[in-house]
Order: C-alpha cells, then structure tokens, then sequence
C-alpha cells in the first residue's frame, strides 16, 4: 500500500482525471476500480476524494460488466454518504462560527458532488435501459437510488436548518436546493421503472432500505415547495404498495401510518393559519395547503385500506390525528374564526377523510374499541372525539353482531374506572367535556330527509340524532345495559348528559310500543316516588322525563294509568290490559296522598277528570294536616306543588267553581298555620304562590285579609325566599281585579309590600321588587297609586331603573345583564339554602322580627360578596377574558350601588 507522501504525488491527477486518462493511468475494469478506490479510502482531502467518486460513477462503474458492478456500488456507497455528511457538518460549522456568508466553499463542494451524482444516475439509467432483458444491474440500481435520498435528504436538512436559523445566509444555497431537487426527481423517476417480480434477499433489504430513507427525506420537505411533497409521498406510496407482497409489512406500516398522520396534521393546522378572516381574499398559500391536504388526506385513506389487516399497528395514530384535526379546524371553538365558505372548503379538502377512515376500520376491533375508550384524548380534543363517535353510529348498523357484543357490554379493562357500555359512556362522556361547544353557536349538517332541504343543526342536535340511531341499531339484548346508562346520566349532575339520557328515552318510547312505554313510566314513578321530594337536578329531570313519556302514550293509555279503579268515570273505555300491565296501572293510583307528587309532574291538559282528581287529592291532604298539631311539612309541601302544576290551565280547566273554593278555603287556613309559625319557609313559599291563582275567587273580607297578612308579613325581615315570592305576588297583581269596596284598602296594601320591598337592603330583593314594579305599574289600572308605591328615598334609583334598556326575553350571551343576575341568585340562593326547612316565624306569632339587616350584618354581606366574586367567576371557567372582563366591570358597578345606598 502507498504512504500518504506518496499518494499526495498524485492528488493532481485525480483531482483533473477525465474519461481518456483513466484508461491510459490505471485502465479498465477491476484494476482501475481498485486504483482509484485505494486514493477515496486513503486521502484526507474532500476535493481529491469527490473526483475520485466523480472517476469511479461516471468512468469506472459503466464500463465494468454487470456481474461487478453491485460489489463496486456497495463498496463506494458508505463513502458518498460520508463525503455529503462531512461537508453539510463543515458548512453548518462555519455558518454557526461566522454569521456571514461570504465562505461558501463547502456549499459548492456539495453541489459539484451533487452534479456527479446526477450524472452516475444518467448513466445507471442508461445502462438500464440499454440492458432490459438483463436483471442484473437492478440491485445496483436501487442501491444508488438508495444513496441518492441519503444525500438529498441531509442536503435538505442542511437547506432547512440555514433557512430557520441565518435566513440571510439561505440564498447561498440556492445552487445547492436546485441541484438536490433535480435529484430527487431523477430518483423518483428511476424509482418508477422498477417493477417488483420475484426479488432476491439483496433487492429486499435494498427496498426497504429505500422505504426508511425515503420517509426521512418526506419528513424534511414538509417546510419546502408543495410539489416536492407531491413528488415524494406519491412515490413513496407506490413503492410501499407496490412492494407489500415482498415485503413483511410489520416492520413498515405503523412508522409509515404515523408520519403521514402528523404530515396531515402538520398542514391542517397551516391551513388553518393562513385561512383569510371575514372577506379576505384567499392567497394562493392558502389554496394550495388545500390541495396539499387533499392530497395527504386521500394517500392515507389508500394506505390504509390497503393495510386494513394491520390496523393494530396504527390504530392509535389513527384515532390521534382524526380527534386532533377536528378540533383544531372549524366549527371547532378553539379553531380560528372563519368565513362560512372557509369552513366549508376545510371541510371538503381536510375533514373529508373521517368517514372513510371509519367506515374502512368496521372489521377493526383494537381502532374500535381505541375510539370508544377515548384513553388517549385530551380535553382539548373532545369536539373532535364526539364528531368521530357520531360517525361511527352512522355505521353501527353495518357492524357484526359480535363487535356490537364486545362494544356494548361493561368494559373493566381500563385502571380506575369501569363503564357499564363503551359506547354509550363516550357519547355521554363528550357531551361533559363539550361545554363550551355546546354553549357557543357551533353549526354541523344536519341529517339529509327525503324530499327536503339539508339544514345546519347544533352540536347537541348532532350528537342526539346519532345516538338515536345508533339506539335503532341495537338488539333486544342489549336494552339493559342502555337503560342503565340512560338512567345514570338522567340523574346525574351534568345538565346536557341528563338532557340527551332524556331525549333518548323518549325517541325509544315513541320508536318503540305502547307496552315499552308503558314499563318506562312505571320504572321511573316508581323511581320517583323513593325519590325525597326537592329541587335537585335528579328530581327535576325525571319529573320532566315522566311528563314526556306520558304525552307518548294514547289517552286511552293515559287514563288507564290515572284511573285503573273501576269507581272512577271517564268518558271513554280504557283498553284492555293485561294481568301484568293492570298491576302496573294500579300503583299509580291517586288514591293515597303520597301519590300525589307523581301526578304533578304530569301534563293532565286532555283529562279533566284528572285535574278534578288531582285538585280534590291535594286539598283532602291540606285539610287533614292542617288538623294535626305538628303538620307534615313534606306532605304540606307536595300537596301544594300538586296545585301548582294546574297553575298554568285556565280555571275552566282546573276545576269548577266549587273546587275553586275549596282551594280558596284551604289557602286561608294555610295562612292562618303560617301566622302561627306552623309552617317552614318552603311551604310558606309554595302558599304566597298559589294566592295569584284563587285571589279572585275569594270571599270580599278573605280578599282584603290575604292582602294586608302579605303587607305585614313584607314590613318585617321575611327570609330571602320569602322575600323573593312576594316580590313575585306583586308582579302579578297589575291585572287583578279588585273589587269596588276594597280598592282602597287591597291598594294601600300593595303600596306599603312595594315600599317595603322596594327598600330592601339585600340587593336581590331590590333587583326583583323593581323588576316587579315595572310589571305592575304597565298593566294596573290604578295609576293614582304607582308613585305612592316608591319610597322617597328611592325616586331616584327607581326612575333610572324604569329608564334602562327594557328587559329582553333571556338570551344565552355572557354579556347580557339577565345572565349576570342569573349567576349572581344562584349564588346567593345558595348562601340561604338552609333556611328553606326553618319555621316562619312571623309577627303573629308573638316575636317580633328585626327590621332588617342590621349595618354591621349589611356590611359584611357585601365584603362575602367582593370575596366571593372572583370564585363566581371561576366556577363559570369556560368565559373567554372579554367575559370576564364585562362581568368584573357590572359586579363593581352593583357593589358600588349597594355602597352608595346604605
């Protein structure tokens, strides 16, 4: 072997060698080869080493028969890849070292190698098709291919790293870019005259080899020109399918899956950025990242049908990307706001892939079972998650009964927890994370009907829609575990996942029979009847639940269920009824008074003889026990939330006159235990309620009675309920008719409830006696009493009142007053909650009440009220900062309100 000495000798005859010298030097074939191979192992300089590889590819390699030429490819592979390393590392040295550009050397370096690499490509090329009939030169081939994208892609790696970190430096290597381009177009394009027959071990590994460098060299062009992207994935798609009976897939599919999931993510959220707000024009960025998301979006779709039995492999990468593109991109409420037609393109080019992904995953159990579970999503990425269940129920009817089996029935896989139904958990479960979607106006397709127009519909009309077909899809066997879910989310504590438990249920009561929906109300009366009488949300949502299902059923069913006992008439004959559905009937028999809080939750418009009943019911239990020295406050209670619920018919309806007065008779002796201070807060609410409603029907001194007791009562400290429902009594007294005797004194009744309430220091009373001065002063005919009935102090805070923006019926917007005050009652009702089960204690009972708030008191109401703002506001965490800051600017002006008038 020659010294180092010597070899230099000859560095000058390398470095200009041409195709002539080579043969006359060193000469054809093996030798020539083995000369030149000797000076690319031994010699240190870049410049004598690249002629070397620029001798060996475009003289040496063409002229040696092809039984050699895959030895001497494999043997100066390693060193092109190291001669294109090295001089990247030494470029990013310099650049780092020196911020100015004016050393270029290694660049051009780089791109006279490149060039030989062309060239050796040119010629390979040639040879191959020269020699067509011959495989021999393909090893060589895609060896050399192989070679190619490990210099491009560090050469576009270096390009990159240039362009983010010295973009000033980044027009130097514009030789450099173009050349790489060129490159990777001819491999591509050699690429494309393989054609995979039987392989050999050797074309394997070097397929594969192509497959790993080539999904390296897409990950890099992902910040250059669309079309290199274009060029790239498509031939790395091809070569991956194409390949797929040589190859084992294990070891390819899921890397492969996974970088093209986060290329289309990637663009999605660039697509996003550069979408025009409001009327903009789009720039030609943005439509061509449509078209690159198209492109990306169907690629994938092609993969992974074409590996449907690996989908074990990429499940999670699948589930990932289709939870995580919808919820960064529109209508989404974290996705930047664009125009409609915006929407729709992002719709069409990158969300066009989750139906098709789904319906081609049916047979797929691990991405199934992986979208149910949702173990992977973020509370971020629950928009996107109820969006790919709603999907997927689209498709449930075309799954196997087993999948249906293994998707509906308790999972306890997970650590922590265990769900009773996957899929149905993760409907609900979505519904509790989508809060703010929910609440914003977020817009989807609605349903396409037969014969009418496609309408957008909200998020919650989507989700339910699907759901209840997905319901249609189920067995027989399958409806307990549905009724179970259904019941648990009814009375939990979630107000949307209680809402759709409802609305489900009563598509399947109207889907299904009148025996179905007959065995549903029994389940649940029976519920409610266990059930201790409140205002819970459990309790309110199957009172409302019982109410819709029985609108479902026949009248005749109805009064079946009302009326099972034969001593009762009707005007028509029930049906007939089985052993099994008479017992049903008959335990919601009236009969007894603990029935009655069944009853009041029901809709009893089309059955007079209901409403006869249920009246009758509630008086005989007011009267027996207003008997007894120490009456049921529960039973108190239920019996006048019974009334209550005939409020809203018309007194034709309700009963006749003589039921009339029996409720008039049994509202007096309510007031007369309520002087007595045997009656709690709550049941003197339900009875301040009901005056409204007979106020009329009583007796000329009964009239004046109730109205100076409601006086006196409001002159003392009444508790915050209390307070609160007189408040509400007045509101409704604008239209009552009065008789001709007792104006005088029914009206100066009123004035003195308005002055007392009106000056009420606990600032929630105040808000609701001006709300109830408005309403009075609008519809009474006595105008002569309306300024008597504001106190002098309080002209002015009342004129202004009167002068503000008329209340609008409530609207769900943040900035609205209505909601201010909604959230700010919900918090002070809170505060007095324990009240509500205390005894009245009034001045007819021989103590007298302090006369309000005391300052001290008053004062450190308000301090709690300053305290507790900010937790206000945290409890509603979804508030964007404009909210917040709205709601900060009213709360200060009300607390400087309340100050400026104590």
């Amino acid at each position: 072997m020659a010294s180092r000495a010597s070899l230099s000798e000859h560095d000058s005859v390398i470095a200009n060698i041409n195709a002539v010298d080579v043969a006359v030097v060193f000469g054809n074939g093996k030798r020539a080869f083995e000369c030149v191979l000797k000076y690319l192992r031994e010699c240190d300089a870049l410049e004598i080493r690249q002629a070397a590889i620029h001798c060996l590819c475009v003289v040496v390699i063409p002229n040696t028969p092809a039984s050699e030429t895959l030895t001497m490819v494999r043997e100066i592979q390693p060193h092109v890849i190291e001669i294109c390393t090295s001089a990247t590392a030494r470029y990013r040295h310099i650049i780092q070292n020196t911020s100015a550009s004016g050393n270029a050397t290694d660049a051009e370096l780089v791109a006279k190698f490149l060039q030989a690499c062309i060239q050796s490509l040119s010629q390979c090329s040639q040879l191959l098709r020269t020699k067509v009939q011959s495989e021999e030169l393909l090893p060589s081939m895609l060896m050399v291919i192989e070679t190619s994208l490990a210099v491009g892609e560090a050469c576009f790696s270096l390009c990159q790293w240039v362009e983010q970190q010295f973009s000033h430096t980044a027009k130097g290597l514009s030789q450099l870019f173009t050349s790489t381009c060129s490159l990777l177009k001819l491999s591509m394009e050699h690429l494309d005259l393989v054609s995979f027959g039987s392989c050999s071990d050797i074309l394997v590994e070097s397929i594969k080899a192509i497959i790993a460098r080539l999904q390296l060299v897409c990950k890099v062009v992902m910040c250059f020109d669309a079309s290199l992207m274009f060029l790239t994935w498509k031939g790395l798609g091809k070569l991956v399918c194409g390949a797929k009976p040589l190859l084992d897939s294990n070891w390819m599919v899921q890397p492969l899956v996974a970088n093209l999931c986060a290329a289309v993510e990637a663009k999605a959220r660039e697509c996003i950025q550069c979408a025009p707000i409001g009327q903009e024009t789009p720039c030609s960025s943005y439509s061509k990242l449509l078209k690159v998301c198209r492109f990306l979006a169907t690629l994938l779709v092609k993969l992974v049908r074409e590996f449907e039995d690996l989908s074990y492999e990429f499940c999670a990468d699948i589930v990932h990307l289709l939870v995580t593109v919808h919820s960064v991109c529109p209508p989404s409420s974290l996705a930047k706001e664009v125009a409609p037609a915006i929407a729709q393109d992002v719709d069409t080019n990158v969300l066009i892939l989750r139906e098709p992904l789904i319906s081609t995953l049916l047979q797929s159990p691990p991405f199934l079972l992986r979208l149910v579970r949702g173990t992977d999503v973020q509370k971020s990425q629950h928009f996107g998650w109820a969006l790919c269940l709603s999907s997927l129920a689209k498709f449930f009817s075309k799954l196997s009964d087993g999948m249906k089996d293994q998707l509906m029935e308790a999972d306890s896989s997970q650590e922590g927890r265990s769900t009773s139904c996957p899929v149905l958990d993760a409907f609900f479960s979505c519904m509790r994370e989508c809060y703010v979607d929910l609440r914003v106006p977020i817009l989807l397709p609605g349903v396409m009907c037969n014969g009418q127009a496609q309408s957008p519909v909200t998020l919650y009309d989507h989700i339910c829609t699907h759901l209840c077909t997905l319901v249609t899809s189920l067995s027989a066997r399958h409806y307990n575990q549905l009724e179970v879910v259904l019941l648990k989310n009814l009375l939990g504590e979630d107000p949307y996942c209680s809402l759709l438990a409802s609305d489900v249920w009563c598509f399947l009561a109207r889907w299904g029979t009148n025996e179905t929906c007959i065995q549903h109300v029994h389940l649940l009366a029976n519920l409610l009847l266990k059930l201790p009488q409140s205002s819970s949300s459990a309790y309110l949502a199957l009172c409302s639940l019982i109410r819709r299902l029985f609108l479902v059923l026949s009248l005749q069913a109805q009064a079946s269920v009302l009326f099972p006992l034969p001593h009762h008439s009707f005007s028509f004959t029930p049906p007939s009824l089985s052993n099994a559905q008479m017992s049903v009937v008959e335990s919601f028999s009236p009969v007894t008074p603990f029935r009655i809080k069944l009853w009041a939750c029901l809709d009893l418009g089309s059955l007079p003889s209901a409403q006869s009943e249920l009246s009758s019911c509630c008086v005989a239990a007011i009267m027996e026990e207003l008997c007894k020295d120490a009456p049921n406050q529960t039973m108190l209670h239920e019996a006048l939330q019974g009334l209550s619920s005939l409020r809203d018919l018309s007194v034709a309806q309700v009963a006749a006159q003589q039921a009339q007065n029996t409720i008039a008779a049994a509202l007096m002796q309510l007031l007369v235990a309520m002087r007595q201070g045997k009656l709690t807060v709550a049941v003197a609410c339900d009875v301040i309620r009901l005056f409204p409603l007979v106020l009329g029907h009583l007796p000329p001194q009964e009239y004046k009675t109730v109205c100076s007791n409601l006086c006196e009562l409001a002159e003392y400290n009444p508790p915050l309920p209390v307070a609160l429902e007189l408040t509400s009594f007045l509101s409704q007294c604008g239209g009552l008719q009065i008789p001709t005797h007792l104006q005088s004194d029914v009206l100066q009744c009123l004035v003195g409830m308005f002055q007392c309430l009106l000056g009420h220091r606990d600032w929630l009373v105040h808000h609701h006696a001006l709300e109830a001065f408005r309403s009075f002063a609008e519809l009474t005919p006595f105008g002569e009493v309306v300024e008597q009935c504001i106190p002098h102090d309080m002209t002015e805070a009342v004129v202004s009142f009167l002068h503000t923006t008329p209340r609008r019926p409530y609207q769900d917007t943040l900035s609205d007053r209505d909601l201010l005050i909604h959230i700010l009652t919900e918090r002070h009702k809170f505060t007095t909650s324990m009240e509500s089960n205390v005894l009245l204690t009034t001045p007819g009972t021989g103590v007298t009440c302090p006369p309000c708030l005391e300052d001290m008191a008053l004062h450190n109401a308000i301090g709690t009220m300053k305290a507790n703002w900010e937790q206000v506001i945290a409890s509603h965490n979804k508030l964007t900062p404009t909210n917040i800051i709205e709601l900060r600017t009213l709360c200060q002006s009300i607390l400087q309100y309340i100050d400026g008038n104590t």
